[in-house]
């Protein structure tokens, strides 16, 4: 299990090669297990291979408790990553139809 600390939505992040930000943050179901996904708009500008954006997904996990407010007031969930390479696989057929033409990746937590 892992702890995901929600982000915030719309704020602009920059690196040194460009820009994103989270639009969204989703739920859905695969089978009878729901999962927590983001959506977001990537820019890099300022790489040595040119410059492009798109979609992307990242899938956080399956939630093991609800979102709680931590004493910081951070927004917290416990997730089970998913790691089943046939779970990924469905999924990410689930979120490319709801979704297309976005490039999905599932978070990998350190373990403790």
């Amino acid at each position: 299990m892992a702890l995901f600390r929600h982000l915030p939505l719309g704020e602009e992040v920059t690196s040194i090669s460009g820009t994103y930000a989270l639009l969204e943050e989703g739920e859905a179901y695969y089978g009878i297990r729901r999962f927590i996904f983001l959506v977001g708009i990537a820019e890099t500008k300022s790489a040595c291979c040119g410059t492009f954006g798109g979609r992307f997904i990242q899938v956080v996990g399956y939630p093991r408790t609800e979102k709680r407010q931590e004493s910081a007031g951070k927004w917290v969930t416990e997730v089970e990553p998913i790691a089943s390479p046939t779970d990924q696989t469905e999924i990410s057929s689930l979120l490319s139809r709801r979704y297309p033409h976005s490039q999905i990746s599932f978070l990998a937590f350190p373990r403790p």
